[in-house]
């Protein structure tokens, strides 16, 4: 595709940016907890290679299917928890990474007999991942946030580690080893953000994953971990700043060889190991880096899709921002 019409096409989202699609799901209430997942339940890397995965099966056009998402039409957050049921929802968000700065702010300037109050406070905020729509909007607005409204929940999944056996293949001894497995509370689903092409969301995305809610999303899914039902899909508008200088991602970002011109406050996270192609064998993928969600950009820092390409394999890597305008508090950066 040309740069004028990838130009376009990433204007499009932009556009589109502040009022995305939300699909919910109910679940998954099990699943195997990822490795360096950042500020997520499933990051967007890994929700994006298993939609691809899904879409292969389903025999749709994959290559089309990537195609839309490089061109900059289409974008995915990761995939983050709700409490309530379709009478009333309450979203949660990525804590950004400047909140920890505005609370140790606020310590500074409070009196010297709540200052030992305070501090376990800001610990217990340090603690939260997540913030309630409402105390997000706030965030990314620069307005004033109390305490009690960035620790609205702090638990939507308890882990427990399980014991399990594996036996060698050739000299056919056991052994015994521990998965650590992740459920669930009650109240608690899942969902993800969505801006792009209505026909892509139509024909690709919803029945991938809804065959993803069948065989498992994130690994164990012949355990019963990783099941889940698509519920809804719905406009969702998330108020923020007209103007701003100033992104927060919703998704992991790639870094890429110009990431330092545009990173201002961030958390990093090291993803690796490997990945399963539909033909041939495994492939060990090369480590890479990310931007978590919550990471602050000066200026639209779009990431990228990573294509990996072999004798036997050609696997592609989601790492495209989901921005969404911020404004930084006065002195911040």
């Amino acid at each position: 595709m040309s740069e004028v019409r990838r130009s376009v096409a990433a204007e499009k989202v932009r556009d589109l940016g502040m009022e995305m699609k939300a699909i919910f799901l109910e679940g998954p209430r099990h699943i195997r907890i990822p490795k360096n997942r950042g500020n997520s339940v499933i990051p967007s890397d890994t929700l994006f290679s298993s939609i691809c995965c899904s879409v292969k099966r389903l025999g749709l056009d994959l290559e089309d299917f990537i195609g839309k998402f490089k061109e900059g039409g289409c974008l995915i957050t990761s995939l983050f928890p709700f409490q309530g049921g379709p009478e009333g929802r309450k979203l949660y968000f990525p804590k950004p990474y400047y909140l920890n700065l505005i609370v140790e702010k606020m310590l500074e300037r409070c009196p010297e007999e709540r200052r030992k109050e305070i501090t376990k406070e800001i610990k217990e905020v340090k603690k939260i991942r997540y913030l309630s729509k409402e105390a997000f909007e706030k965030a990314i607005n620069g307005e004033e946030i109390g305490i009690d409204e960035i620790i609205s929940r702090r638990s939507f999944y308890f882990s427990e580690s399980f014991p399990r056996a594996s036996l060698d293949r050739v000299t056919q001894d056991s052994s015994l080893y521990y998965l650590e497995e992740e459920f669930s509370e009650r109240d608690v689903g899942t969902w993800l953000g969505y801006v792009g092409d209505e026909k892509v969301l139509q024909e690709y995305v919803l029945p991938a994953l809804r065959e993803l809610g069948d065989s498992g999303l994130g690994g164990k899914g012949t355990w019963g971990m990783g099941h889940f039902e698509v519920k809804e899909v719905s406009k969702i508008e998330v108020r923020s700043p007209s103007e701003s200088e100033n992104f927060l991602t919703l998704s992991l970002t790639l870094i890429t060889s110009d990431a330092k011109n545009y990173a201002l406050l961030w958390d990093l996270v090291q993803k690796g190991g490997w990945r399963y192609p539909f033909d041939g064998r495994p492939v060990r993928k090369p480590i890479m880096w990310y931007f978590s969600e919550g990471s602050v950009f000066k200026g639209r820092f779009e990431g990228k899709i990573l294509d990996l390409e072999g004798e036997e394999f050609r696997i592609s890597i989601y790492g495209k921002s989901f921005l969404i305008p911020c404004k930084l508090p006065e002195g911040m950066v």
